[in-house]
């Protein structure tokens, strides 16, 4: 205000914001923040949620992606959307009077494998510039704020690993042997392994399938609820908690009911050890540190009279599973593709193995020995009825 000598007063009134520190930035749901936690994923349907909480009305945007370090600007409407959110009492603020604007990223932009890193940018009314890549943050003792970059960066790996064996023969099933050894290689070269189980379990000599029913259910039902974490993570948090802990119990319940590490036959674990686990009592479990798994899995076959099942499944980090060597849900269904060994020096086991293979030369056989007897005895008959 101003006064002159006259005693006329005058006054103008300025309206402005203070915007010392730009823009804030959050996950605007528990899926996108569960993404950016775990880093690798192996699903791409849902789109990638950001807030951007700013105290100054917002001109300009721009949402830029770097896969495997190529940049490329995304085009609003069809690769993102952009709007204002509704905020406190669809104010389009939030509490401390920021306003609220959403970025929504289309699942059809990081749908091929690769690494991913996204950078959102955007001016105010009062030109100010914001961007993920350089937020203020973490408030110091002599009050300045510290330089870091809101992290949008995660891993897609939709492959499966596979399991390498050396020391057994591709195809082969039947071994004349008292022992067979050979070494298992899970390579998976995109995230890592994160764990390896393998198991070797007995059937009857004539079966085609070993009864694994109830481990074939809890396999494909483990998978569905890790599944439906993800799906469970898009509604209310008090929702997704109930539910996280309702799986938690089904999952504990069937690793009390099928825990390999108490079935018949061998079996062995590679994970990650946590610094408070014995590692001793672990390994007398069959569990061992991930670390060991670049000398290989050595497995050593004994001489039974019965088949022997062999499935290793690996797991990478995106949480893909191998499906060469064990069973799993496939594009065709649940696939069973166990290597089947019988590991013995008894003749008469292995060739009762072959079942149904066995019945085709062996009825041909019996046939041709049957007409040689016919003829033999026909002649015979004939022989007699001349001397008679």
């Amino acid at each position: 205000s101003a006064k002159d000598l006259a005693g006329h007063e005058s006054t103008l009134a300025f309206a402005f914001s203070l915007n010392r520190f730009g823009s804030t930035y959050v996950y605007a749901d528990a899926l996108t923040e569960e993404i950016m936690e775990d880093y690798y994923i192996r699903r791409t349907q849902d789109p990638i949620r950001i807030l951007e909480l700013s105290p100054v009305e917002l001109k300009t945007h721009r949402v830029e992606r770097f896969k495997d370090h190529e940049e490329r600007t995304l085009k609003e409407g069809d690769q993102y959307t952009f709007r204002t959110s509704e905020g406190t009492a669809g104010t389009g603020k939030d509490s401390e009077g920021h306003r609220i604007y959403e970025y929504s990223i289309a699942p059809s932009v990081f749908e091929e494998e690769g690494v991913y890193d996204f950078i959102l940018s955007s001016t105010d009314a009062a030109g100010n510039e914001s961007s993920t890549a350089l937020v203020r943050e973490g408030t110091q003792q002599d009050g300045e704020r510290t330089i870091a970059k809101f992290p949008i960066e995660f891993q897609v790996d939709k492959t499966v690993p596979v399991n390498r064996i050396t020391g057994l023969e591709k195809g082969r099933e039947r071994f004349n042997a008292e022992k067979l050894e050979f070494t298992i290689y899970p390579e998976d070269y995109q995230t890592g392994i994160r764990e390896v189980t393998v198991r070797i379990l007995e059937s009857r000599i004539l079966g085609s399938q070993i009864r694994d029913s109830q481990i074939l259910d809890s396999e494909v039902r483990n998978r569905r609820i890790q599944d439906s974490r993800t799906q469970d993570s898009r509604v209310q948090s008090s929702w997704i908690q109930d539910s996280q802990t309702r799986n938690s119990r089904i999952r504990e319940k069937d690793k009390e009911e099928n825990d390999p590490s108490r079935m018949d036959g061998f079996y062995c674990c590679y994970r990650k050890i946590g610094a408070e686990e014995d590692r001793k009592s672990l390994a007398e479990k069959g569990i061992y540190p991930i670390e060991d798994l670049d000398k290989g899995i050595p497995i050593l076959l004994e001489e039974k009279n019965c088949w022997q099942y062999l499935e290793v499944i690996a797991t990478d980090l995106a949480g893909n599973r191998s499906r060469d060597c064990g069973i799993a849900e496939g594009e065709k269904g649940i696939e069973d593709t166990r290597r089947r060994l019988l590991v013995t020096t008894n003749p008469l086991v292995r060739l009762c193995s072959r079942g149904a293979a066995l019945w085709g030369p062996v009825a041909v056989l019996a046939f041709l020995l049957l007409t040689v007897f016919l003829k033999k005895h026909r002649k015979r008959t004939f022989a007699e009825a001349e001397d008679a």
